[in-house]
């Protein structure tokens, strides 16, 4: 079993002991689907979690990794958690742990019905760090509620995000349309333990535009209080 960079690590789940699930048709959509990559940046892959691998990944992802879908399949999920920018490890793990969490909520049969999207930084075969767009389907669960067949589309971002908080967002599917059911937010700040909670809930209303007198009024505390945290914020992350 993989102990590091592996979906345990991520998750904090444990894995069935090696069931197989017939992918055929999943792999068939997919391949239906691969099309989209011809208008951007775009890649499909079927994960199964039974082995820790890859049951298909589109060639398109030759244009964003540089590693050829043969090289990704392989490798498995291993090489590409070795991809991972490593100030983000913990907070995918926090990302994972999240969307696990919500899981455990639903009955199993309804795993299917839902969309987590969230964001991912990759260095690329050039040793250059790429942001992706990840969306995921998990489309079969064992009976244990453990994710076995999942279905993912990932998008280069790299030009459109800039800021580093990482955002989680639960869609759910319904016939006219996608419903959000939540949306959180991960700072790697927070998660690497450079900010404290409460740093990290003041950068959150920094980055969506609030006075500091706002802030006060939202948190209840003093605008003293919040500029002080603010100087500490900027100070921590050399910024201004």
């Amino acid at each position: 079993m993989i102990k590091e960079y592996s979906v345990e690590h991520l998750s904090g789940i444990n894995i069935s002991n090696g069931k197989q699930v017939k992918i055929k048709e999943i792999i068939k959509k997919s391949l239906n689907q691969d099309s989209i990559s011809e208008i951007g940046n775009t890649f499909l892959a079927v994960i199964d979690m039974s082995s820790l691998g890859f049951s298909y990944i589109s060639p398109s992802v030759r244009n964003i990794l540089g590693h050829t879908d043969k090289e990704i399949l392989k490798g498995g999920l291993k090489k590409i958690f070795d991809l991972y920018h490593p100030d983000i490890v913990l907070t995918q793990k926090a990302i994972h742990k999240r969307m696990n969490e919500f899981l455990k909520t639903i009955p199993i049969s309804k795993h299917s019905h839902y969309v987590f999207s969230f964001d991912v930084q990759l260095k690329n075969k050039a040793g250059n760090y790429i942001k992706l767009l990840q969306h995921n389907r998990i489309v079969k669960s064992d009976n244990t509620g453990i994710p076995l067949i999942i279905q993912i589309v990932c998008h280069d971002i790299t030009h459109f995000k800039t800021e580093q908080r990482h955002i989680l967002t639960l869609k759910k599917i319904q016939k006219n349309g996608h419903k959000t059911i939540f949306t959180d937010e991960f700072f790697p700040e927070f998660e690497n333990g450079v900010l404290t909670k409460k740093e990290t809930e003041i950068l959150k209303h920094i980055n969506s535009g609030l006075s500091s007198k706002k802030i006060g009024e939202i948190l209840n505390i003093s605008i003293h209080t919040v500029n002080t945290h603010r100087k500490k914020i900027y100070k921590k992350l050399k910024s201004n």
